[in-house]
């Protein structure tokens, strides 16, 4: 579909919400792999709050706080890239991309937690 072919209140839609929805979909990949790396080096590198955290449920709460991060991050980039396929009345491409940051964010997640778990025992 040409720009041609939009009407004034769909190119108003697109310009102002789905484009920048998705792309903030898009950089908060970025921020959020950039919390789990602080959190955890925060955690690795302080030995007062390293010896807190082996005795408290605190990483399992934030495991569980990032993987919701993510889940909703795939949510809402899923739901805007189906606004944006609708309103230009073209095919939807699977988002493969958002699909593997989520498998590869949900094993960093739950691997630094299974790898702190190991290092408190």
């Amino acid at each position: 579909m040409s720009n041609d072919e939009l009407s004034q209140k769909d190119k108003t839609i697109l310009n102002g919400r789905i484009y920048p929805a998705i792309q903030c979909c898009v950089n908060n990949r970025y921020k959020i792999v950039l919390g789990i790396f602080a959190y955890y080096s925060f955690i690795f590198t302080s030995d007062k709050l390293f010896e807190k955290a082996k005795t408290s449920n605190i990483n399992l709460y934030a495991s569980f706080l990032f993987t919701f991060f993510i889940f909703h991050n795939l949510v809402n980039y899923w739901n805007n890239n189906n606004d944006e396929c609708k309103l230009e009345q073209r095919k939807c491409e699977f988002p493969t991309m958002e699909i593997l940051f989520f498998i590869a964010a949900f094993i960093l997640i739950w691997g630094a937690f299974g790898y702190f778990r190991i290092l408190a025992n």
